[in-house]
C-alpha cells in the first residue's frame, strides 16, 4: 500500500518530510543543559566578578542572536525562490555564508 500511495501521490512523501523536520525540532530539547551550566558556573564561582558577568552576557546575546538568525533564515526560505535568502545571498551560497547573512541581518 505505502509503496503504491507514494508513487501515485506526493502527500505521503510531504507528511515524512514534515515528521522529520518536527524530530529535527527535538534538538531544542537539549536547551535545558544550558540552564545546569550556568548553574555549574555559579556554584562554583560563587562571587559574581565583573568578567564572569561580562561572559555571561556574551553568551547570552551570542546565543539570542543564533537563535533569532535561524528564525530569520527560516523566514527568508518560506518564500522560496522569492525570498531574502535566494536574493541576496544567492542559491550556490554556502550554509556558512548563508548564517552569517542571517546573524547580520539580525543585528
Amino acid at each position: 500500500l505505502w509503496a503504491y500511495a507514494s508513487r501515485r501521490d506526493v502527500a505521503p512523501r510531504k507528511a515524512l518530510v514534515g515528521l522529520f523536520r518536527l524530530l529535527r525540532m527535538a534538538k531544542l530539547a537539549r536547551l535545558h543543559h544550558f540552564r545546569y551550566f550556568w548553574h555549574f558556573i555559579n556554584t562554583k564561582f560563587p562571587r559574581q566578578s565583573r568578567s564572569l558577568a561580562l561572559l555571561k552576557l556574551s553568551m547570552i546575546l551570542l546565543f539570542t542572536g543564533h537563535l533569532l538568525s535561524c528564525l530569520w533564515y527560516y523566514v527568508g526560505t518560506l518564500s522560496g525562490v522569492h525570498g531574502w535568502v535566494h536574493r541576496y545571498v544567492g542559491r550556490r551560497a554556502s550554509v556558512l555564508e548563508k548564517y552569517v547573512a542571517s546573524f547580520y541581518w539580525v543585528y
